[in-house]
């Protein structure tokens, strides 16, 4: 499987990507929590149009005043992460990173 174009290194999109090909699940908050950024619809907006395979997963909760929220819920599916992995410049990109 081809191996999309990666963002720069260090920006928002190059954390998400991060987490992402670790096989995290993330949602607006665990980005916000970890990043302190609120970009992360941004920085998967940009990861899509380079050509990664994200999923999203409308998912609905429960706030501290019990009101129902709804949010996304993004990953790369299983199947494509292994593909990726298969792949020499991923494991050589991931290498760089960690």
């Amino acid at each position: 499987m081809h191996f999309p174009k990666a963002p720069k290194p260090g920006t928002l999109a190059d954390e998400a990507l991060l987490r992402l090909m670790r096989g995290k699940h993330i949602t607006h908050r665990d980005f916000d929590t970890e990043t302190a950024s609120y970009r992360l619809a941004s920085s998967i907006h940009l990861l899509r149009k380079k050509g990664w395979q994200i999923e999203s997963r409308p998912e609905v909760g429960i706030t501290r005043t019990g009101r129902r929220c709804r949010y996304v819920r993004c990953a790369i599916p299983p199947r494509t992460l292994r593909r990726y992995y298969a792949n020499p410049d991923a494991k050589r990109w991931l290498e760089v990173r960690t």
